[in-house]
């Protein structure tokens, strides 16, 4: 019998799903099912509690999120207490039946993870999910008409090389959202890292650097309590995307993305 067939049963049909969340590097599996489920020499750990919401088709995208429901103790949930990750955490949901000898495994459900919220006094976690389709939804410039580079920076299209421009030491101290890094005041000048980015122990965590004095860097976030003073980090280097920094900073204006020459005049507004 085919899984269409089961999943259309009322008598041979018995389904086990399995979840896949995937944050930066690490990925968290869980079934429905009351025992270990291995696939493709994963396990999948049962969880209880866990749950989720209909999944719906429709034109309406906001209508299309389903809420995983799961207890709040869990290691996935704990990483949205206070801080959010700095990476979004993406969701794939699997079905199978029990009675089917060959376990054929069909995926029913793939989004990005948007949000968790707490309920039951703080106890369950309510992890909204958006479909991975309503990203086609949006319509989104490639390139504007500015004097600004458009590439993000370390990408494809600025071709940079981000481990040139880094600088890997351990957490000195931490106050809030400024860590201090040691030996980064000594090695760079000021503003070096501003706009580039710190990445947590085994780069599964990244944090965007707003400033950069010395030996501290203010971080638009904090990391989690986990990532204390005495841990290794990577800190990359910033770029403000003018042409000016692009040269002196990373002799990069071959790849340069913006058009630096645009009139800095709206003619339409001051006239010829």
């Amino acid at each position: 019998m085919s899984y269409a067939a089961r999943e259309n049963s009322e008598q041979s049909g018995s389904p086990v799903e399995i979840y896949d969340f995937t944050l930066g590097q690490e990925t968290f599996r869980y079934t429905t099912g009351e025992q270990d489920v291995v696939f493709s020499n994963e396990t999948y750990t049962p969880l209880a509690g866990l749950e989720r919401s209909a999944i719906s088709v429709s034109q309406e995208q906001q209508s299309d999120v389903i809420t995983i429901r799961m207890p709040a103790t869990n290691n996935l949930v704990r990483r949205y207490i206070n801080v959010v990750p700095g990476q979004v955490a993406v969701l794939t949901i699997r079905r199978y039946h029990r009675t089917d000898a060959t376990e054929q495994l069909v995926t029913i459900f793939k989004g990005r993870v948007r949000s968790v919220a707490f309920s039951l006094m703080g106890l369950q976690a309510e992890i909204s999910v958006q479909p991975i389709t309503s990203g086609l939804s949006r319509t989104i410039p490639r390139f504007v008409f500015s004097g600004s580079c458009n590439h993000v920076l370390y990408d494809t299209n600025c071709k940079v090389n981000s481990n040139a421009h880094r600088h890997i030491e351990e957490i000195a101290s931490i106050a809030g959202a400024v860590y201090t890094i040691t030996g980064l005041g000594a090695a760079y000048p000021d503003n070096w890292a501003t706009g580039g980015f710190m990445a947590g122990p085994n780069s599964t965590d990244f944090r965007l650097i707003i400033q950069h004095t010395g030996d501290d860097v203010r971080l638009l976030l904090p990391f989690p309590p986990d990532v204390a003073a005495g841990a290794e980090v990577q800190i990359f280097a910033g770029c403000d995307h003018s042409i000016d920094t692009c040269s002196s900073k990373f002799s990069n204006v071959l790849n340069y993305g913006g058009f630096n020459w645009v009139p800095r005049e709206n003619v339409f507004v001051s006239g010829v």
